[in-house]
């Protein structure tokens, strides 16, 4: 997950925003007066809660379970592996393990058919 930033959330507002524990949070409003601009509503929680400009919630400094951050997407894919000049090299990057073995399947150098894993900033 990415630290909260008013500033970049301003800019891309639809930005999927949750609580380090992972909790959706919906932002209420950005320009509440004070040092906590933000009002923000926390999922499962009744009430909403005030956020400094960095998406914290305490100002001591000390981590909080309510902090805010940019959510991220999991992402996977396949690669086939082959093995060239004594070397191992990865292919294109393919949205099905179906698609990566149609490709593998003509070419003499292929090793194998790898599934990866990676997250993305929304």
């Amino acid at each position: 997950m990415k630290p909260f930033n008013l500033e970049e959330y301003l800019a891309n507002p639809s930005k999927k925003v949750v609580t380090r524990d992972g909790k959706s949070v919906r932002i209420i409003c950005t320009d509440y007066y004070g040092e906590t601009p933000i009002i923000a509503k926390i999922e499962e929680c009744e009430y909403s809660y005030p956020f400094y400009e960095d998406g914290n919630f305490l100002s001591c400094g000390e981590p909080s379970h309510l902090d805010l951050f940019f959510d991220t997407e999991k992402r996977e894919g396949w690669v086939n592996v082959y093995m060239n000049c004594n070397e191992r090299n990865l292919g294109a990057l393919y949205s099905s393990k179906e698609d990566a073995l149609e490709v593998a399947k003509v070419n003499d150098n292929y090793v194998a058919t790898v599934k990866i894993e990676w997250e993305e900033q929304l």
